[in-house]
């Protein structure tokens, strides 16, 4: 009888350790998050990243949109977005920058020059 009790008990053990190591993965919160300087804005949803973004180099006068994106989210904030090969945006714009969350703001971190821009919540 103490011996099936014991069973019992490490099986739940097992069980609830199992249950623990079974992760969400991280996200940015649903909402649209607006460039602090106008630049843009990233939309965050169930499908991924939308990016509408102002490319002059690309499109001199209108802004592009692009997405959804997949991504990951590392527990440091670091945002590893997903996208093709075929895409110039993807290539030439969202991966010549580092992005992460900040708990609050997407920060975008130009790998150049080293400069942030952030990306707020719309209210």
């Amino acid at each position: 009888m103490k011996t099936m009790k014991t069973l019992n008990i490490c099986i739940f053990i097992l069980l609830l350790l199992a249950c623990v190591s079974c992760k969400t993965p991280l996200r940015v919160p649903d909402g649209i998050y607006l460039a602090q300087n106008g630049d843009g804005k990233i939309e965050s949803g169930k499908d991924g990243l939308i990016f509408t973004i102002y490319a002059p180099n690309i499109q001199p006068q209108n802004a592009l949109t692009r997405g959804p994106y997949t991504y990951d989210m590392e527990p440091s904030g670091e945002i590893r977005i997903h996208g093709s090969s075929n895409d110039s945006i993807f290539l030439f714009v969202i991966m010549d920058n580092d992005w992460s969350w900040d708990g609050k703001n997407i920060v975008r971190k130009e790998r150049k020059s080293g400069k942030t821009q952030m990306f707020t919540i719309e209210p």
